[in-house]
């Protein structure tokens, strides 16, 4: 019982430090995606105040597309395409497609 309470909380503060620096990393992509934008559109237009869930949600869709285009750049490219991926694919058994913000996702059994 000792070692599983040790384990447990070492595990819950590895996970509470990654939560949080993971949080920490989106809301800064977050304010620089809306800095990016107030720039490039009219003072009347411009994004002020606290950021919105969906500045949030939009900075997490880019670091997962970033990460999925680095390590599948073949399989991301054919599903663009609207092709299937080579059967070479490591992919290629959980039948991948894109959503409607270019997102691979697994329609079969991981």
């Amino acid at each position: 019982p000792k070692n599983f309470l040790r384990h447990f909380l070492h595990v819950h503060y590895f996970w509470t430090v990654l939560s949080s620096s993971v949080t920490k990393f989106l809301i800064v992509t977050a304010y620089l995606t809306r800095f990016i934008y107030n720039c490039r559109h009219l003072k009347s237009e411009r994004r002020i105040g606290t950021l919105l869930v969906e500045e949030i949600d939009q900075a997490l869709q880019f670091w997962i597309g970033v990460t999925q285009m680095e390590s599948f750049p073949q399989e991301v490219a054919a599903l663009k395409l609207k092709q299937h991926v080579s059967s070479k694919s490591k992919l290629v058994s959980v039948s991948p497609f894109l959503d409607e913000h270019g997102i691979v996702h697994a329609s079969g059994r991981i």
